[in-house]
């Protein structure tokens, strides 16, 4: 069971990551870090923030698909461009790629 820890102005989160549940996010995920970036509020899909990472080559991926993102989970859209979605209320995906591929959750 691997543990990542998120810090954002100062506050700690921490998680673990569900790789039974999704290998390959999981897998993704952790290859990514460590990494800094700026975390931007969604503007219109609700209560969440996402920031862009390099494309991740799982478009074909069918790994737990949402449209509605879980609060407190991570999301990935991996498609033309990587975007990890942080959402900590009510969320949706609202861009027309978004729902044609959706994203993965872990």
């Amino acid at each position: 069971m691997k543990r990542f820890a998120l810090t954002l102005s100062g506050i700690r989160a921490e998680g673990t990551l569900l790789e039974e549940a999704a290998p390959r996010c999981s897998e993704t995920w952790w290859s990514l870090l460590p990494f800094e970036k700026e975390l931007r509020h969604f503007r219109w899909g609700g209560d969440a923030g996402y920031t862009s990472i390099p494309p991740m080559g799982l478009a074909s991926s069918s790994e737990n698909l949402v449209t509605f993102y879980p609060r407190y989970s991570i999301c990935v859209r991996p498609g033309d461009f990587g975007e990890i979605v942080f959402p900590y209320g009510q969320a949706q995906a609202r861009s027309h790629t978004i729902l044609a591929e959706s994203a993965r959750c872990f």
